[in-house]
């Protein structure tokens, strides 16, 4: 997740989808707690979902201990409920807060346990951001720990989401030493402060999936997140996120190179948009390389037809 899109979303939810060749897929999938069209998708299409993230836990930028940030109050849905803990506040990340969790992490991820026991949550996601090379060794000791509470609560599986191509400061092989699985968030191949184009396009993310593979060497503990989100990009400044009903009022037609969804307005603003057409795709060259469990980043912004 970029640091905007943390500033814009609420709830980590995840779609998750476990397919078999039988049975349409099962998708993790994100929310946000102050959209109420994400609690209209998990109202709706909850018994459709292998997982719902529908909390967030925090870090104290000062002492790294956790905070709940939005509780569980999405509808009530068949799917398992996982959490989400995070150094994101404010509408930026923290790097500071992981560091001091990682130089002694032992009481916040005692007290992580405790939350995820009391909420009963099944799963958890991290999801640590704006790190950098030198802060690894504290972000693996921090992922161990928060692992080792989640565990120790009876609660499984515990995910690490990872940051494009940086292998550096988010290494797959180490952080599978720490943990169970890790999430290549395969999405925003063109970001908010970028030039427009694709979201992401079947090319981009079949070779990130691919070194991620590559890395993890077990296709069964990599989850690959997936966008169901679009971007307006006006002719100068940073992009907004755009949802399904939005983008489909801008006479969007199908970049062939791409098969993201496109339109060029007359005032020279551009919007790209993955739609139900996209993911269909997305998913099945994923699923063809071989991880089975796929999320959706986010609920309330898809397009209707993808659960068809």
């Amino acid at each position: 997740m970029t640091i905007q899109r943390w500033a814009r979303r609420g709830v980590f939810v995840v779609v998750a989808v476990t397919a078999s060749q039988s049975s349409p897929p099962r998708y993790w999938g994100f929310t946000a707690p102050w959209d109420e069209r994400s609690d209209a998708t998990v109202e709706h299409h909850g018994a459709a979902l292998g997982a719902v993230i529908a909390a967030w836990i925090g870090l104290d930028s000062g002492s790294g201990m956790p905070t709940m940030l939005y509780p569980d109050e999405t509808p009530e849905s068949p799917a398992p409920s996982f959490a989400m803990i995070t150094n994101a506040s404010g509408g930026q990340f923290h790097p500071d807060a992981v560091r001091r969790l990682g130089a002694d992490p032992s009481h916040a991820a005692d007290s992580v346990g405790r939350i995820l026991a009391h909420g009963h949550y099944r799963g958890l996601v991290i999801d640590f951001e704006d790190l950098k090379p030198t802060d690894t060794a504290a972000y693996l000791a921090a992922v161990r720990a928060l692992t080792l509470a989640a565990h120790a609560h009876h609660v499984s599986p515990v995910a690490v989401t990872i940051v494009g191509y940086d292998s550096a400061t988010y290494p797959v092989r180490r952080l599978l030493d720490a943990t169970d699985k890790v999430m290549v968030m395969a999405y925003d191949q063109h970001w908010q402060t970028a030039p427009p184009g694709p979201i992401a396009s079947p090319d981009w993310v079949t070779d990130l999936v691919k070194r991620r593979l590559a890395q993890a060497g077990s296709a069964s503990r990599v989850v690959v997140a997936l966008p169901v989100y679009g971007y307006r990009w006006p002719a100068h400044g940073p992009a907004t996120v755009v949802g399904f009903n939005e983008a489909s009022r801008s006479g969007l037609v199908r970049d062939s190179a791409s098969l993201n969804l496109h339109a060029t307005l007359p005032d020279s603003s551009q919007v790209w948009f993955c739609d139900a057409v996209t993911l269909d795709t997305l998913a099945r060259r994923v699923r063809g390389l071989g991880p089975k469990t796929l999320a959706l980043w986010r609920l309330g912004l898809e397009d209707p037809k993808m659960w068809r």
